[in-house]
């Protein structure tokens, strides 16, 4: 099982593009 972790630094910035890097990787979580 791989285990991701997205960031943000400012209210400004989404997730959702790390996210989706993730998933493509195989991160389940």
């Amino acid at each position: 099982m791989k285990i991701g972790y997205a960031r943000k630094s400012t209210h400004l910035q989404d997730v959702a593009h790390q996210v989706d890097e993730l998933t493509k990787a195989g991160c389940e979580q």
